[in-house]
């Protein structure tokens, strides 16, 4: 229901593989453009967030999906995103009701701190989990959490080869730390704020991203402008793909987590990862050859952060999209059944 940032990047990513196992009609946003050769079927939705949300209650628009879907007599109905929107649940429940076995993907098991448009979805998203006759977490961490249903665990695959390709000659390691990503309460980013006056001397820090920070946050940025270079807004693949060839330690400083892409993009880059041990991120990070800190600790974070610099992570290619293709297919083979 939505395809935006890092929800498109996983599609580039596991459409074109996944289309090699499985017949696969991919129903989204007109605003994205799927990869070659993915049949998709696009239906319109405001870019303003608010007016998106009044669009994807309408049931008109979810008739129009449903009947696609129907024409199409599916195997298995997958959501993999938008599971609190109304359209989500009308078309989980008439799935149900039409005996279609429906699998949901549930990117975020809990609601994250601040982030109240999750309350509001609330109600959508309980009746699309309660229709569902099968549930996707991608880690083990989220068994227990989703509920009584079927639950398949396929864990968060790789986008490093996106942003490898944009590599640029001639780009050197720096003494720097490296926050991006899109700036929300939950990622904790006042408590690396605070921890960048312990670094070692020389030690900056570079955030980037969209989002404003707190003020917090920015009041400690702006007494100490020499320790901190900041990267505002929506940043290409080419500008995440220098700092991390600049960087020399990815943080992710969150106080609360569902997972993340970053460490497998970090990883690949050969920059060493320190993280909080919160949700997901307690598997994420030890795959990777990471340092996980206490959440809400800035101390503890800067040590974390001091301990990874320097060290060599490990890069899981199995975690690539073509290697985790076939365990897509495989659940949606259980899931179907």
């Amino acid at each position: 229901m939505t395809a935006r940032g890092t929800m498109a990047h996983y599609l580039d990513a596991l459409l074109p593989e996944i289309s090699r196992h499985v017949d696969l009609r991919l129903i989204a946003p007109a605003h994205y453009r799927a990869p070659a050769g993915v049949q998709t079927l696009g239906f319109r939705a405001p870019d303003a967030r608010p007016l998106r949300g009044f669009a994807l209650a309408d049931p008109r628009g979810a008739s129009v999906v449903w009947d696609a879907i129907v024409g199409d007599r599916p195997d298995l109905v997958h959501i993999f995103n938008g599971v609190g929107f109304p359209w989500a649940a009308v078309v989980a429940r008439r799935a149900r009701r039409a005996s279609i076995p429906v699998l949901v993907t549930v990117h975020d098991p809990r609601r994250h701190p601040g982030d109240y448009l999750s309350v509001v979805n609330a109600p959508a998203r309980r009746l699309t989990l309660r229709a569902a006759t099968s549930l996707h977490v991608h880690a083990d961490i989220w068994r227990s959490v989703v509920g009584p249903a079927r639950t398949f665990v396929v864990p968060h695959g790789s986008f490093a080869p996106r942003f490898l390709r944009r590599r640029a000659a001639g780009v050197r390691r720096e003494p720097l730390v490296l926050f991006f990503g899109r700036i929300e309460r939950y990622k904790g980013l006042d408590d690396l704020v605070e921890s960048a006056v312990r670094f070692p001397f020389g030690m900056r820090t570079a955030i980037a991203g969209r989002g404003t920070p707190s003020r917090r946050a920015r009041r400690a940025i702006a007494a100490r402008p020499d320790l901190f270079e900041i990267h505002s807004g929506y940043q290409p693949d080419e500008a995440i793909a220098r700092l991390l060839q600049r960087a020399a330690v990815v943080a992710l400083p969150y106080r609360d987590a569902s997972q993340s892409s970053v460490p497998l993009i970090a990883a690949g880059f050969g920059t060493p990862v320190a993280a909080t041990a919160t949700g997901a991120l307690v598997e994420d990070v030890p795959r990777v050859g990471g340092v996980l800190a206490r959440p809400r600790d800035p101390r503890s974070l800067s040590d974390a952060i001091v301990r990874a610099g320097g060290s060599i992570p490990t890069y899981p290619r199995e975690l690539e999209f073509p290697a985790l293709a076939p365990h897509f297919a495989a659940m949606y083979a259980d899931a179907a059944t």
